[in-house]
């Protein structure tokens, strides 16, 4: 990736950023760090109507006023962004924890954090902001480490630049590994540069007056101590911006005349941050919250409209994320998955993700709108009790063909959403009355709560399933009985019908109020006695509404976090990293397949060489399980490794530790040579292989070099690394002279091929490459705008090739 360095937000050299490529393994361990570089994604168009309006009203030239305006708000988003950043750097403003709930958090920053949660409007909240931007940071706040970020001139800036084009300087969003091709693409690209892009106050190059898309990148210096405060970088940053965009002085004079106009704007909904890499913003945790944010990545997707229809996101009954995740565990990464290369630029990606987001966020509100002024007209108007009565009565009169379908809907929708024993959503339904998600949006609309209404569900329902429990089901629907399966409900035909059944529920209620008077409508009825002026028209169609209404509140609950900014600061999806929610519900283990290989790998050894004395005693019991740390000594302890009961252990596990020393506590660093003198079995040497690995099981990076891809230069981090040999030449030469080669031959065999077998996966096993553009540039234009093929490798792993 490349920036524009300013010491504002000015223009100046270009200076080019490593590419850090990964695979999908990689990618997931990278969602658990703090990422330094971010995509800023700004929406323009609730201020373009603004400042559209504003000009009418001053009768002043409409086209200039909105694009001086546009230009004013976007600049003042940048600045005040840039001075947040300084303040941090600097130590003027105190880091504010990332995870509030953690007893580290100091107390009154906990408690705001806790009871501003699903509070839009939070005083608390601001105020303790207020005091922390004058300099008061009584509660002792931890402050930046100065050395965190590498300081040019005393100025560690934050690094911006304007986003024309989808590029090959951002391929690391659509491969996994560089090969020759894409090295010469990116090459080509840095060639130019100024096609792709410009420094973010040249706003002679904003063309689209709906969207503008930056990124923003941190000069970080020591990437150790930025992993350990990254998280909290970012909480920071997007809290203090909300607060000084609404409250700061320094805002009032970046935004000018304009100042009061911008104040007005929801900036949460108008400003999108994403990592533009893999990893994260903020910590994945598999919650409702960070799981239904990333559901905003669906909208980024070119063909987001044609699948919107089975998209659960937009279901009538949704099931939830979680539920993709289980059903589609090993999903894309790093193949352009948000269709970015498809878009002429960047800013027409940005603008139909934001109208795809838009319009399915308006089509959620009025499903949200709806739902509430029909259950809040209903339960205040049509009490429980005068619901089943009006049923029972109905039922004294003899059923005709329409009553029974009637009665047929409604109990098969009730027992569906709320029967005992045979609902399917019961118990999810009943998250709204556990819940006050979104009673702070409700509370524009009605004065009722999410419990609230729900308990009036709850009791309605207990009465219709009784009801229905009584009729005389075998006379009311009998053999000549003829459902017209049509009149159900959309939500429900969705749910339960196999066919393709499009429902008449909307055209019946129209025939029906033709010859009846509806029981619940609405005062414009009397002059205009249409549908539209209708709530509901008698007991079972104001029951059938209420499930309904239910069903769509509680909708807008599970996704609250996608569509609704709860938490009043700048939602942070991560868009391009579908692991980072997988990895967070362990889902998906990007370390299960290297320690399962070397598991396998260790157990054949084992067996190979302490066949030499105990022949046939010691074999693996178990596969190795997900999150399992590999270590003999465990593994011996609980069975997963066993022995034949007439040796004893302890000389069993003096073999064991004769043999292969600190294997037996560490997965162990393997070395294999190829040494004909030593080792007459050539068939069991494969050369260049070599796996490393850190005493730390968990966090471990485990570096492996397969044949074809040798490194020539060793890690800085070996030193960190505890690391121990096996020399297969004495231990195969020694299997040779005692026993037959097929006893102990065969598992160092399969423990060879396995390994090399496993460490390959271009997948599971995580690897990552960098790629300097200037560096690539150099090679090119030493060489006819060609990159040689003995330059790949070094220029794959961020190095210089002078050939």
């Amino acid at each position: 990736m490349l920036v524009i360095i300013h010491s504002e937000i000015g223009r100046s050299e270009v200076k080019f950023h490593e590419l850090r490529f990964t695979n999908r393994a990689r990618c997931a361990l990278d969602s658990k760090q703090p990422t330094d570089r971010v995509f800023l994604l700004i929406n323009n168009m609730d201020i373009a109507r603004s400042l559209y309006r504003l000009a009418k009203n001053r009768r002043d030239d409409s086209t200039t006023l909105t694009q001086n305006g546009i230009k004013t708000y976007r600049y003042s988003i940048l600045k005040i962004i840039h001075l947040i950043h300084k303040k941090i750097v600097n130590g003027d403003l105190p880091l504010l924890p990332a995870d509030s709930s953690s007893a580290l958090s100091p107390f009154q920053y906990q408690q705001i954090m806790q009871s501003c949660r699903s509070d839009e409007a939070c005083p608390s909240l601001s105020h303790y902001l207020e005091k922390l931007w004058k300099g008061d940071n009584s509660e002792n706040l931890p402050t930046l480490d100065q050395n965190v970020f590498a300081r040019k001139n005393n100025d560690p800036s934050l690094e911006c630049h304007y986003l024309k084009k989808f590029s090959p300087l951002e391929s690391e969003l659509l491969a996994t590994k560089p090969t020759k091709e894409i090295l010469i693409n990116i090459g080509n690209a840095a060639k130019k540069v100024n096609e792709y892009l410009s420094s973010c106050d040249d706003f002679s190059e904003l063309e689209n007056i709906k969207v503008a898309s930056f990124e923003l990148s941190l000069p970080i210096e020591h990437h150790r101590n930025w992993n350990e405060v990254g998280f909290d970088y970012w909480n920071s940053l997007k809290l203090y911006f909300s607060w000084a965009y609404r409250n700061s002085k320094e805002m009032e004079k970046y935004s000018g005349s304009f100042s009061y106009l911008f104040k007005s704007v929801e900036i949460e909904d108008s400003v999108l941050m994403t990592s533009a890499d893999c990893k994260s913003i903020t910590l994945p945790q598999c919650d409702s919250s960070f799981l239904n944010t990333n559901a905003i990545r669906e909208f980024a997707k070119k063909d987001f409209k044609k699948n919107a229809p089975t998209l659960d996101i937009l279901s009538p009954i949704p099931d939830g994320v979680i539920r993709d995740l289980i059903n589609a565990p090993f999903g894309e990464v790093n193949k352009d998955i948000l269709n970015l290369g498809q878009s002429t630029s960047f800013d027409s990606w940005n603008d139909q993700f934001r109208d795809n987001y838009s319009a399915a966020k308006t089509l959620m509100r009025k499903k949200l709108s709806s739902a509430l002024m029909n259950l809040n007209l209903i339960s205040k108007n049509i009490s429980v009790d005068k619901i089943s009565n009006k049923l029972r009565d109905s039922a004294e009169v003899p059923f005709d063909n329409y009553k029974k379908n009637s009665l047929y809907y409604l109990c098969a929708e009730y027992s569906y959403a709320s029967d005992k024993e045979l609902s399917f959503i019961k118990k999810n339904l009943a998250i709204l009355k556990e819940t006050s998600l979104l009673d702070q949006v409700n509370s524009t609309i009605i004065d009722q709560s999410s419990k609230d209404l729900y308990l009036y569900f709850e009791n309605l329902s207990k009465n219709i399933n009784e009801y229905c429990s009584d009729l005389h089901q075998k006379f009311t629907w009998d053999k000549n009985f003829n459902l017209d399966q049509s009149g159900f409900q959309s939500w429900y035909l969705t749910k339960v019908s196999e066919k393709n059944i499009e429902s008449t529920f909307d055209l019946k209620r129209s025939e029906v109020i033709k010859t009846a008077t509806p029981l619940l409508f609405y005062a414009n009825y009397k002059k205009t006695p249409n549908l539209q002026n209708v709530i509901c028209i008698d007991a079972i169609d104001c029951s059938r509404l209420v499930l309904k209404s239910i069903l769509d509140l509680y909708s807008a609950t599970l996704y609250a976090d996608t569509f609704w900014n709860l938490d009043h600061v700048i939602k942070s999806p991560e868009l391009f990293n579908p692991y980072a929610e997988r990895t967070a519900c362990k889902v998906y283990d990007p370390w299960f397949k290297t320690k399962s290989t070397l598991f396998s790998f260790f157990t054949d050894v084992a067996q190979a060489g302490i066949s030499v004395s105990y022949p046939g005693v010691v074999f693996a019991k178990a596969e190795l399980k997900p999150k399992r740390v590999v270590s003999f000594n465990q593994l011996i302890k609980e069975g997963s490794i066993v022995y034949d009961q007439k040796f004893e252990a302890q000389k069993i596990n003096a073999g064991l530790a004769l043999d292969f020393g600190k294997l037996l506590n560490i997965p162990c660093g393997v070395s294999i040579s190829h040494d004909e003198k030593n080792n007459p079995y050539q068939y069991l040497l494969f050369k260049g292989i070599s796996v490393r690995a850190c005493e730390n099981h968990e966090s471990s990076t485990i570096d492996v070099n397969p044949n074809n891809d040798i490194s020539k230069s060793p890690s800085k981090n070996k030193s960190q690394c505890l690391v121990c040999a096996i020399n297969f030449e004495s231990m195969t030469s020694l299997t040779a002279r005692s026993m037959p080669v097929v006893s102990s031959g065969f598992f160092l065999t399969r423990a060879l091929f396995t390994l090399y077998k496993g460490f390959t996966d271009p997948q599971n096993i995580p690897h990552s490459w960098k790629v300097d553009p200037s560096l690539v540039l150099d090679v090119m234009n030493n060489h006819k705008d060609d990159i040689p093929n003995e330059c790949v490798y070094p220029l794959s792993h961020g190095q210089e090739c002078q050939i």
